[in-house]
């Protein structure tokens, strides 16, 4: 078999393989929003045309919003609100209550 040198793009060492040998592509990182290719196999032939060798990376698979199981941030302000609101309503009725308590007495004291 004839031999052929290449430069690797790793390492940058000047490597030399065999036509016919096996070789394998390796993606080291993917892309963002992509996972990292599985290794692909091919064979150096010895022709003068152009070889292709393609690799293909699959997209993350999106995950789904999670669910509301409950934890809402709204809910403890409405709680102190409506809270709120029932002392303020407590408060007026028995402020009602009690001015007119004093105006019923001075009616039967007529």
């Amino acid at each position: 078999m004839r031999e052929i040198k290449y430069h690797a793009y790793l390492d940058g060492e000047e490597r030399t393989i065999l036509l016919g040998e096996e070789l394998i592509l390796r993606e080291i990182t993917a892309p963002e929003g992509y996972e990292i290719a599985e290794d692909v196999k091919f064979t150096l032939e010895d022709t003068m045309e152009v070889q292709k060798v393609e690799m293909k990376d699959a997209r993350t698979p999106e995950t789904p919003g999670v669910p509301q199981t409950g934890d809402d941030h709204w809910k403890p302000i409405l709680l102190f609100a409506l809270l709120g609101v029932s002392a303020a309503g407590l408060m007026a009725t028995m402020l009602y209550k009690k001015r007119h308590k004093k105006a019923d007495e001075a009616k039967k004291e007529e």
